[in-house]
């Protein structure tokens, strides 16, 4: 399986261009203890395709939504 190419992020070369944005991949996902009053919470990850790289891990509550609020730099 090949890596995936890596994006230039910055100022661009060209007149008249944008800056690349931030491209990112996030996904959350419960984990639970065993047993009776097992406690859960929820892991939300974020993966940025420019650097290629994990760029944020965050751990909350079960009750918090996925969601890119819950990262920084997000809108």
């Amino acid at each position: 399986m090949s890596a995936l190419p890596k994006i230039q992020s910055g100022k661009s070369t060209e007149k008249n261009t944008a800056y690349t944005r931030k491209m990112r991949i996030i996904d959350g996902f419960i984990v639970s203890q065993s047993g009776k009053k097992a406690k859960r919470c929820r892991i939300h990850m974020s993966y940025c395709l420019n650097t290629g790289a994990m760029d944020e891990i965050i751990v909350t509550i079960h009750h918090v939504a996925e969601g890119f609020k819950n990262f920084t730099g997000s809108k």
